[in-house]
This record gives structure tokens, C-alpha cells and sequence, in this order.
């Protein structure tokens, strides 16, 4: 079977995402705390997760071949797209965070008395930013797609006759 390798721009952009998605529970403050995400989540289910997304990255990093798939068709192929297109969103999100304060003052130019204007954009960053973890899981799935696809065409064809 020959696989269509992984370009580098989505290897890269897969491991970010894969950042991206373990950050947020790393944060603290007003919005992680309506999020149900803080340094107290480490424990239990969220440090498993931090876990596999580690080994993850360095069983990406190790084998340069791990997101060849076959080439993408149809359906898969548009999930692939919706998948790296969300990685790229969760990706852009956590970057533009970094300016939350600046964007927030220009969607807002008369602050309020409790700055409630931070806590609604703090929100916004964290519901776009669900995007890598949902993109990470949508490019898995276009992969699997692929490789069902593949099987389905190569696997042999058989007849198999009822007997009375």
C-alpha cells in the first residue's frame, strides 16, 4: 500500500495543536474557572490526557511517517480539510490570546466598572479555542476514513454463494 505523505506544514500544525489542546488546562482565572479548567483539573482524567498527547508528539517527532494516510477522496477528503482548518483556528486562537488585552480594549472602547468585557472575551477565546482538540480528533478520523476507503478497494472481491 502506498501512503501519501504527511505535508510538513500539517505535521507542525498537528503538534501545535496538540499544545494548544493541553494549555487550557494549565490556565487560571475567571474563565477557567466557569470552564471547569484549572490547576486543581490536573488530576485524575486531564493529566491522562496531557499524557497521551505527549507521547503523541514524540511518536510524531520519532517517525516522520506517522500521518502518511492514503490520499484522501470524497468525504474523507473534506473532513481532513474541516480537520486541519480547526487545528489552524485552535492554533490562531491561542496566539491571538496573547493580545487578549488589546482586542478586548477594541471591541470595548468605554470599559466597564467590572470589567465584565474581559471576562466575555476570555470566553470567546476559550470557546474557539476548543478548535484544535475538535480539529485533532477530525483529521484522525478523515485518516481512519482514508484507510477504510483504501481496504475497501484493494480487499478482494468475493462471491459467496448461499447453499441450500
Amino acid at each position: 500500500m502506498t501512503l501519501q505523505p504527511a505535508r510538513r506544514s500539517t505535521k507542525v500544525l498537528y503538534l501545535l495543536a496538540l499544545v494548544v489542546a493541553t494549555l487550557p488546562f494549565l490556565s487560571s482565572g475567571w474563565v477557567s474557572l466557569t470552564t471547569g479548567r484549572s490547576w486543581a483539573g490536573l488530576l485524575g482524567i486531564t493529566s491522562l490526557l496531557i499524557v497521551v498527547a505527549i507521547c503523541r508528539a514524540v511518536t510524531l517527532l520519532r517517525n516522520a511517517a506517522l500521518l502518511d494516510a492514503p490520499t484522501a477522496t470524497g468525504l474523507s477528503r473534506w473532513v481532513r480539510f474541516a480537520g486541519i482548518w480547526l487545528m489552524g483556528l485552535g492554533v490562531l486562537v491561542a496566539v491571538a490570546q496573547v493580545a487578549a488585552v488589546p482586542i478586548t480594549r477594541a471591541l470595548f472602547p468605554r470599559p466597564t466598572e467590572n470589567g465584565v468585557e474581559f471576562f466575555v472575551v476570555g470566553m470567546w477565546f476559550a470557546l474557539l479555542w476548543g478548535g484544535a482538540p475538535t480539529g485533532l480528533l477530525v483529521f484522525e478520523f478523515s485518516r481512519l476514513l482514508s484507510f477504510e476507503h483504501h481496504a475497501r478497494e484493494v480487499r478482494p472481491q468475493t462471491n459467496i454463494t448461499k447453499s441450500r
